[in-house]
């Protein structure tokens, strides 16, 4: 399709059944981002996945990402997300250019496949320190969405070395970007409703 400058100051639909065809059809072509939980919920996964990853340098028929999609209907909408994320993950694992793989997954137009890039972080396998400076540019993005699932995705690491993270945090929570300083306090947030509590943090408060 052509130019999708026109839509980006669009106001999303208060319901699925009101997003303009040429809206969807920009958000499943991976060309436009959200700007709310409805146009979120609507995206054609399995359509959006693939234009991603033909975008990123990927096979999108591959056999890695047919099973895929092929067993999403089976999880809840946000698992689906973990599911692909999973699939991109594997499949640029064995990619001779994984890095810039990488980098155009995390940089991407569109806001959900910068959130499947959040989602390597923990895949990782990195220690805290470098999981923590690669979300850095996940907690500045411009998208909500974005900045969001950046600190769930870490959530667990931090739990687990948390006397580290709360000192490795100690910069962020003076950083001149409130986005920076915003993602580590959710990412310490004693309770959340759809994030493990902190048990140590709770019995402090």
């Amino acid at each position: 399709m052509g130019s999708v400058d026109h839509l980006r100051q669009r106001k999303g639909a208060y319901r699925i059944a009101l997003i303009p065809p040429e809206v969807l059809e920009a958000l499943n072509e991976g060309l436009l981002e959200t700007v709310n939980l409805n146009e979120f919920m609507a995206l054609d996964l399995p359509r959006l996945a693939r234009r991603v990853v033909s975008h990123i340098g990927l096979d999108p028929s591959s056999e890695r990402l047919a099973d895929t999609f092929e067993m999403l209907p089976a999880f809840k909408p946000m698992q689906r997300h973990g599911h692909i994320a999973r699939a991109l993950y594997d499949l640029t694992a064995a990619h001779a250019e994984r890095d810039a793989v990488a980098h155009r997954l995390a940089t991407h137009r569109s806001d959900v496949a910068r959130c499947w890039a959040t989602q390597w972080i923990p895949m990782s396998g990195l220690p805290l320190p470098r999981q923590l400076e690669a979300t850095r540019r996940f907690a500045a993005d411009p998208h909500f969405g974005v900045r969001e699932l950046v600190w769930m995705a870490v959530r667990d690491a931090t739990i687990r070395s948390l006397g580290d993270a709360l000192e490795l945090l100690q910069p962020w929570v003076r950083d001149p970007d409130p986005n920076i300083r915003r993602f580590a306090s959710e990412l310490t947030r004693p309770r959340g409703v759809w994030c493990a509590q902190i048990e140590q943090l709770v019995g402090d408060n």
